[in-house]
């Protein structure tokens, strides 16, 4: 079952138990605690109890899903982080190799002369 479907299963069980607590008011002295009392707090404390685990199960499948779809986006921004560095590192070498190949030029034409 879904989590949408679970939510209302409950809200209809404390819906049931809000219209059952109204029907019981006023049939027993005022202060005393009956049997069914209790048994209608436990299982009102039971349900919000499901509704917020459904809750937190719904939270953590989503958190899971961001994770999951924006790992692949993160990788991709890493591999492109990555080319361009050993690009940049590239280009680096290639300047001083034409540095060092430009400076040897002018020198080898003054020695010539």
């Amino acid at each position: 079952m879904d989590n949408s479907s679970l939510m209302l299963a409950l809200q209809l069980q404390q819906q049931d138990l809000s219209l059952w607590e109204q029907s019981r008011k006023g049939k027993q002295r005022e202060g005393q605690v009956t049997d069914s009392d209790l048994a209608l707090e436990a299982c009102r404390h039971e349900l919000e109890l499901m509704a917020a685990q459904i809750s937190d199960q719904a939270l953590a499948l989503s958190i899971a899903r961001a994770v999951e779809s924006d790992g692949q986006l993160i990788r991709e921004a890493q591999l492109a982080e990555e080319q361009a560095a050993k690009d940049r590192e590239y280009a680096v070498r290639l300047n001083k190799i034409g540095s060092r190949e430009g400076e040897e030029t002018p020198k080898s034409r003054g020695r010539a002369r």
